[in-house]
């Protein structure tokens, strides 16, 4: 992960966001409508194409992966990893940052 859009402070937000965001179409809910499956399939494989959805297609298909991250077994285990290894990775990024905060909140 890179920390680009946001301050280094932040890192750990930005862990759980992306998280948040994670998903893969292996772990779709099985009541899920075959558009709805495609449609998400084809952002994920081609993430330029939401650009050419409309705002309010974009809401439901984000919403609809941020459920599935919410039973998805894989983003469950990174949450878990990033969880216990929170600390080292704070250690490293103090290091990398030569001694700044980088506390979360």
């Amino acid at each position: 992960m890179q920390l680009r859009r946001g301050k280094a402070t932040d890192w750990h937000a930005m862990v759980q966001e992306s998280l948040d965001s994670f998903a893969s179409p292996h772990f779709l809910p099985i009541d899920i409508k075959p558009i709805d499956k495609i449609v998400i399939e084809g952002l994920i494989a081609e993430p330029s194409n939401w650009s050419i959805i409309a705002r309010h297609t974009k809401y439901k298909y984000r919403n609809l992966l941020k459920q599935e991250s919410q039973n998805d077994e894989l983003t469950n285990h990174l949450r878990e990893t990033f969880k216990e290894s929170a600390d080292e990775l704070k250690k490293e990024l103090d290091t990398w940052l030569l001694g700044l905060d980088v506390t979360e909140k």
